[in-house]
């Protein structure tokens, strides 16, 4: 073992003569649990407490700055040559401070409140079905996911989570709690029931410690004629991430809320959005829009056959700057059309069925 390796596995301690020790030497291993034995008065406490946990704590201690330090009880440096490998180090008296039969060393310590701070950053989290790491992901990344299976085109999705049931409640109080928190429906074998169904199904006559709610329901659909679907683009940080959300969304119309225009954006992909709306901030904070930003987005709009609407320069005071760019404005709208609603018969069929009997 080489000289460095085993300072970094002992902490080292030469020349010990603090108290009634007797100027020795001792080596205790790190990640090792060490007992200090002894007949009172044979320097147990004098190496445990006044020379080990001392100087961890004095060394601990000179971490912080000056004003930190001058909040904290001063330990004197213990009587010996040199300690090697010493880590901050945590005490517990020689008396019964538990208050509790709970407690533990790391709750007298706090060292439980630290650790909750640290299992979050440095724990996985993974799925407890299929094992896969659960990780953050952008809507853009789901959506990708979804439509990446053939199978799953125009299927229907469950946003669902699970409820453990009390004891103390039956199966319709807790239903009843469930409906006046707003939910409508269960999910169990497969099956979608309404909470007024679930309680004579034979799925609940068996007793069961949890439910699994219906939170939402989705649809992937290829298209949507009905929705126009906009996001606001005003930087590239933030903003031009989002177009490509935009763009695999089922939306008959893609539109860009370019407003207001905070920077040069560069080359967008502009090749699913349908429309693009340009404008500068307005207020007494205004922040200014250069005019080569706005001609930019103009041309590439231009190139890839998107409408574009300017719709103002904004400024503090906007009516003053007006909307037009390179002496003109620019009032293009997209050439989509809304489905056709329902004939006048059918409207009609629909007031009278809304009308209470």
């Amino acid at each position: 073992m080489t000289k460095s390796s085993s300072a970094e596995s002992a902490i080292r301690l030469r020349g010990v003569r603090h108290n009634n020790l007797k100027n020795f030497d001792l080596d205790i291993p790190i990640g090792q649990l060490t007992v200090i034995t002894g007949l009172s008065g044979s320097g147990k406490s004098s190496l445990a407490f006044d020379t080990l946990f001392a100087e961890g704590q004095r060394r601990y201690i000179e971490t912080f700055s000056p004003y930190a330090r001058q909040f904290f009880d001063r330990m004197d440096k213990p009587q010996v040559d040199r300690i090697e490998g010493i880590p901050p180090a945590i005490a517990i008296e020689q008396r019964n401070a538990v208050r509790t039969t709970r407690s533990t060393v790391g709750t007298m310590t706090e060292l439980c409140d630290y650790m909750k701070l640290l299992w979050p950053h440095v724990a996985k989290l993974r799925c407890q079905k299929c094992g896969q790491p659960v990780r953050k992901e952008p809507p853009s990344m789901v959506w990708d996911t979804l439509n990446a299976n053939p199978a799953r085109k125009n299927a229907e999705l469950l946003i669902t989570f699970n409820l453990s049931l009390s004891e103390k409640l039956s199966l319709k109080e807790s239903l009843d709690l469930i409906a006046r928190q707003g939910y409508q429906r269960l999910f169990s074998d497969g099956q979608i029931l309404r909470l007024d169904e679930a309680i004579d199904h034979p799925a609940f006559r068996v007793a069961s410690s949890r439910l699994t709610v219906v939170q939402d329901r989705l649809k992937l659909a290829a298209t949507r004629p009905h929705i126009w679907w906009g996001v606001s683009v005003e930087n590239r940080k933030h903003g031009v991430p989002r177009i490509r959300t935009l763009s695999a969304s089922p939306a008959r119309v893609k539109f860009l809320s370019i407003e207001p225009l905070l920077e040069d954006l560069g080359p967008v992909d502009l090749q699913s959005i349908d429309w693009a709306i340009v404008g500068g901030e307005s207020g007494p904070k205004a922040r200014p829009m250069r005019a080569e930003w706005v001609r930019s987005l103009r041309d590439q709009c231009d190139e890839a056959d998107v409408a574009f609407f300017f719709k103002q320069w904004g400024g503090v005071r906007k009516s003053t700057t007006g909307r037009e760019l390179d002496g003109r404005t620019h009032d293009d709208f997209p050439q989509h059309s809304l489905p056709p609603g329902p004939d006048a018969t059918t409207r009609r069929r629909l007031r009278l069925a809304a009308v209470p009997a």
